[in-house]
C-alpha cells in the first residue's frame, strides 16, 4: 500500500476512534467537557482547516479509485489474451482489480464516515445545548418563577429534544446498516 493510502487508513481509523468516543454513554458533564475541549482548543481550529484538505485530498483519491476501477474492468474485458500464459495475465488482472477496489473502498469509507462524524458531532453539540436550556428551564419550574412564556419555551426544548434523539437513533442505523454492506462488499 503506497504512502498516501496509508494516510487515507490512519485517518479512518482515527474517525472510527472518534466516533466511538462521541457515542460512548457519558453523563451530560463530561460530554459537555469533551465537546467544549474539542470546540474551544487553540489546535481545534488548525486540525480542522488540515482534515478539510486531507477530505479533499481523499476526494481526489477516490475519484482516482473509480477510473482505475473502471479501467481494470474495461481492460480485462477487453483483453484477448490466448496461448498458456492466460491464467499468469488473468491473475495479474485480478491482482490490479483487488488493488484498485481496496483504494476505492478505503476512500469511500473514510470520507463516508468523516461525513457521519462530523453530523454526529454538530447534532451532539445541540443536543447538548437543548439539554441545558431545558435543564435551566426545569429548575426555574422548580423555584416557583415559571409562567406560561417558560413552560411553552420547555415544551418546545423538549420536542426539540425528542426530534434530535430521533435523528440521532436514525443516523446510528444508517450507520449500522452502512457498516453491514461494507462488510457484504469485503466478503464478496
Amino acid at each position: 500500500m503506497t504512502i498516501y493510502y496509508m494516510i487515507v487508513f490512519i485517518l479512518l481509523m482515527i474517525e472510527v476512534v472518534s466516533f466511538v468516543i462521541l457515542s460512548l454513554p457519558l453523563p451530560l458533564k463530561v460530554r459537555k467537557a469533551i465537546l467544549n475541549t474539542v470546540s474551544h482548543s487553540p489546535i481545534a481550529g488548525k486540525i480542522e482547516h488540515t482534515l478539510k484538505i486531507m477530505i479533499i485530498c481523499i476526494l481526489i483519491l477516490f475519484s482516482d479509485s473509480v477510473r482505475r476501477v473502471i479501467r481494470m474492468s474495461s481492460e480485462f474485458e477487453m483483453s484477448g489474451i490466448a496461448g498458456g500464459s492466460v491464467e499468469n495475465a488473468r491473475t495479474g488482472f485480478k491482482a490490479g482489480q483487488f488493488y484498485a477496489q481496496r483504494n476505492l473502498y478505503l476512500c469511500g469509507s473514510a470520507l463516508f464516515l468523516s461525513l457521519v462524524v462530523n453530523r454526529y458531532y454538530l447534532s451532539l453539540k445541540s443536543l447538548i445545548a437543548i439539554e441545558e436550556k431545558f435543564e435551566a428551564l426545569q429548575t426555574e419550574v422548580k423555584s416557583g418563577k415559571s409562567d406560561s412564556k417558560s413552560l411553552e419555551e420547555a415544551d418546545t426544548l423538549r420536542t426539540k429534544l425528542e426530534t434530535r434523539d430521533k435523528e440521532y437513533a436514525t443516523l446510528a442505523d444508517k450507520y449500522a446498516e452502512a457498516t453491514k454492506t461494507l462488510e457484504k462488499k469485503k466478503d464478496i
